[in-house]
């Protein structure tokens, strides 16, 4: 699953789904009328009174010319290693699901810009590889070189752990250390009911609005959930024992 838009995750979002509170409509406005908007399939949404458009997000040209970016190598700007420019990639890539939140990975991209400020040699590596995607401005679609999607940001952190051992080692601390954290301040059975009790909270205030499907009990249980972990667990395994023969060879 490759998308340049990111879908909802909410449990009110699967809940309001299941109760028939919500329709998930693929398809393009035509044009509006009183209360009503008229689709391109030919149907019509009736009783409107209330209308969202969500325009996304538009990068700034202003910052390539600043940068004088003509093409954007990983993160650096023309291949200069002192021209580092990132924005958070949009999108989804379904292959790689690094996490869900921004600060991860922005504590990777300094440190990486930072290593490089002080080891500039290990940048050799970098361009003598030819690994780095790369990216140039979209002028008709309003995409600026240094916005990029996803994919563009998972193969740029592969190649780059691959290239530079340094900054992979420091990955294998900084992973550990919030995979550490997590499991101290939310051990499993305290997450999921949690999880739970939000769950139960959202069908709920939906019955009380009147829907009167059946109550859908939770979908995971700690069973469910453990699986899944020794799945992550092996896959890790796996990344760290390739790593290891890259670093060697």
């Amino acid at each position: 699953l490759r998308q340049r838009s990111r879908f909802g995750i909410g449990d009110v979002y699967f809940l309001s789904m299941y109760y028939g509170h919500c329709e998930h409509i693929v398809d393009d406005v035509k044009r509006l009328s009183q209360h009503r908007i008229h689709l391109i399939s030919g149907r019509n949404i009736d009783n409107v009174s209330v209308m969202l458009k969500l325009l996304g997000f538009n990068g700034e040209f202003g910052n390539d010319r600043l940068m004088k970016l003509k093409e954007l190598y990983g993160w650096w700007c023309n291949k200069d290693y002192r021209r580092y420019l990132v924005a958070e990639p949009l999108g989804v890539d379904a292959n790689n699901f690094g996490g869900t939140s921004f600060s991860p990975g922005a504590i990777v991209w300094s440190e990486q810009h930072v290593h490089l400020m002080h080891y500039p040699k290990d940048w050799d590596a970098i361009v003598t590889s030819g690994a780095m995607p790369t990216h140039v401005a979209d002028e008709a679609n309003d995409r600026p070189a240094y916005v990029v999607e996803a994919r563009h940001g998972a193969m740029t952190q592969i190649s780059i752990n691959s290239l530079i051992p340094a900054l992979a080692g420091r990955n294998s601390i900084v992973g550990p250390l919030a995979h550490v954290r997590m499991w101290q301040m939310h051990p499993l059975d305290s997450f999921l009911e949690a999880a739970r009790k939000e769950w139960e909270s959202w069908s709920q205030t939906l019955q009380e609005m009147g829907y009167d499907r059946e109550h859908p009990p939770y979908p995971y249980t700690e069973g469910i959930v453990k699986v899944y972990l020794e799945k992550e667990h092996a896959y890790y395994r796996d990344q760290e024992a390739l790593m290891a023969k890259r670093m060697a060879g």
